[in-house]
């Protein structure tokens, strides 16, 4: 990997952190709903298999912070990374993104489930968990996404192998 390359999946994972505590100073980071912004990230392994890399690092060291410690920086990073890996194989963007929100969310409702003293059962957590990640994914990154990847300049820059079709 070249410099370039190390470079860019630093900052994915600089600003992944960033934004998971920017969430979290909204109570929003961590537990059983979340609305980390940083997961829009989770969706540029869509666009080229190299970001799995920056976006499972980013998830790795914003976990540190997280309320079950090193257990999310386990099972959270694994997640990521899996989620990551199934994305870069899907050819369609949007059924792509379906892949954080129904595969990544089982694990962290499970740790959450089994780590955390929650009031809800199971289901319910699975529930709320797979509701705050849609709605980020496909409210926020989505849009956000769709717009950048009309920029020629942004996904030359960005090497983007895949378009949305």
């Amino acid at each position: 990997m070249n410099v370039k390359k190390i470079t860019r999946q630093g900052l994915i994972a600089g600003i992944y952190v960033v934004l998971t505590i920017l969430s979290e100073s909204f109570g929003l980071g961590y537990g059983s709903l979340q609305f980390r912004l940083s997961e829009t990230l989770a969706i540029l392994p869509f666009f080229n298999p190299e970001y799995t890399i920056g976006v499972t690092l980013g998830c790795f060291l914003a976990n540190i912070a997280s309320t079950v410690g090193i257990v999310d920086m386990v099972v959270g990073t694994f997640a990521t990374l899996v989620v990551a890996l199934i994305m870069t194989k899907i050819k369609n963007f949007y059924i792509a993104c379906l892949v954080p929100v129904v595969v990544g969310m089982l694990p962290i409702a499970l740790e959450i489930y089994l780590m955390m003293p929650n009031p809800v059962g199971f289901w319910v957590l699975l529930g709320e968990l797979m509701l705050s990640e849609f709605l980020v994914i496909y409210v926020v990154g989505v849009p956000i996404f769709y717009i950048l990847s009309k920029n020629k300049a942004f996904t030359k820059a960005l090497e983007f192998k895949k378009e949305i079709r």
